[in-house]
């Protein structure tokens, strides 16, 4: 049994005359616009510079101020591991300032520090005897202390307490954001934002 499709083909009618004809039957749809005007470009692009120039310095405020907390912390917590590891190995722990990263130097504590305990007792960093190393705080930023009876380190003792009490003042390269770690006579170190007293 043969079957036969009754209507147009999918393109419409495949003579041309036929073509003609169904095309003048066709209602005529409007079709609406879908893109937008120069007016409604314009003021979208004045809005967009808008609330970019209120967003990007905030943005910049966020970003200064949260890297001068990371490097902070970053010290807080080799503090602590240096005080910690006193109490638990029930001998003296030292941080002090290193560029190397492999021994203690007379440098700036922003050129890096190391945690380290003298195993053998003989005042040299030897190898195995560092317990955490970190690198220059970078950007510009400045990391001073005061008060401390040896710039260049701290030794933390099998009680806890450190061998010195002080503070260390660390400012982005334009003094805006500060924050001041302070260390005192049971060696636990204790943050404040702003610049150190």
């Amino acid at each position: 049994m043969l079957s036969f499709t009754v209507g147009w083909p999918v393109n419409g009618p495949r003579d041309p005359a036929m073509r003609a004809f169904a095309l003048e039957k066709r209602p005529f749809r409007r079709v609406g616009n879908s893109g937008f005007t120069l007016i409604e470009l314009i003021t979208t692009l004045v809005i967009a510079s808008i609330l970019m120039t209120i967003a990007v310095p905030s943005f910049q405020t966020m970003a200064r101020s949260n890297q001068i907390s990371s490097q902070i912390n970053g010290l807080v917590a080799d503090l602590t591991l240096a005080r910690t590891e006193a109490v638990k190995r029930m001998t003296v722990v030292t941080i002090c300032n290193s560029d190397d990263q492999q021994g203690c130097s007379d440098t700036n504590w922003a050129d890096g520090r190391i945690v380290w305990v003298d195993a053998n007792v003989n005042g040299i960093v030897d190898n195995g005897e560092i317990l955490r190393a970190a690198s220059t705080i970078g950007r510009g930023a400045s990391l001073t202390t005061a008060n401390f009876t040896d710039v260049h380190r701290i030794q933390y003792r099998p009680s806890g307490s450190a061998d010195s009490t002080g503070t260390f003042q660390l400012c982005d390269a334009e003094n805006r954001y500060c924050r001041c770690l302070a260390v005192g006579t049971t060696g636990n170190p204790s943050l404040t934002d702003g610049t150190c007293p």
